[in-house]
């Protein structure tokens, strides 16, 4: 018998049972990794995309907001991480009049999935029939588009128009969801809402109420890729200045 054949055959028998071990070690490791990593996944939803298109030729083609005359396109891409079914049944939006003086805009006709009017200085409510339902079984993304067009006269211009959309789950348990296209660089004239976006990962959006609460702000959580994420409520409108369709 050839011994020094036997030892090398030892001796390589041998490297590949260490190998082996600290493969066994290192896929046991990512394991872990990957059940700590789901255990930090998102239980509210996640707005992941949201591209705007107007027909005001006041803005351009491609916008950040609502526009206050003409018809406004959102296409909508959610992102949801949790173990629980969300039912996406409403759609706020809230007009903030300015003082500029305008001319009347009435609605437009729409062929969108879904579409929302809104009035002069009003906060509306848009039920979404049907609703729209992201679950663990369905997959992680949702995507729907949504109208938004002017209703009735507005008298003044220049105004603000944002909107958000309510969710529930099977346990009852409501929330909200911006409907904004954030761009951090936006902000970079404004040092303390840039920090506060950058550093803190928060971001202020309107409070949907009556008049009181033009001025008024609440604060939505980001991503660390500062993506604007849902947070629970406990009422979807806050008061009862919401027009109920």
């Amino acid at each position: 018998m050839n011994i020094p054949l036997v030892s090398a055959i030892a001796a390589l028998l041998a490297a590949l049972a260490a190998a082996l071990t600290n493969l066994e070690k290192i896929v046991g490791v990512f394991a872990k990794f990957r059940s700590w990593l789901s255990s930090k996944r998102n239980d509210e939803p996640v707005l992941l995309s949201i591209s705007i298109r107007t027909t005001d030729r006041r803005q351009n083609s491609v916008g950040r907001t609502i526009a206050e005359q003409g018809l406004s396109r959102f296409d909508v891409m959610i992102s949801y991480e949790g173990s629980d079914k969300l039912i996406f049944d409403r759609i706020d939006v809230v007009h903030q009049p300015s003082l500029l003086t305008s001319i009347g805009t009435g609605a437009l006709p729409s062929s969108a999935t879904y579409n929302v009017q809104f009035k002069y200085g009003s906060v509306v409510t848009e039920r979404l029939s049907p609703p729209v339902v992201i679950n663990p079984e369905s997959g992680p993304l949702l995507r729907f588009e949504v109208e938004f067009t002017p209703e009735g006269a507005f008298p003044t211009t220049g105004g603000s128009v944002y909107a958000r959309v309510g969710y529930i789950d099977t346990k009852g348990r409501a929330g909200v969801l911006p409907l904004f296209a954030l761009n951090p660089d936006d902000y970079r004239d404004y040092p303390e809402l840039y920090e506060r976006i950058i550093q803190r990962h928060e971001f202020l959006f309107p409070v949907f109420g009556g008049r009181e609460s033009w001025d008024k702000n609440e604060t939505y959580k980001l991503t660390k890729n500062y993506l604007i994420k849902g947070k629970p409520v406990k009422e979807l409108v806050p008061n009862d200045c919401a027009v109920h369709r």
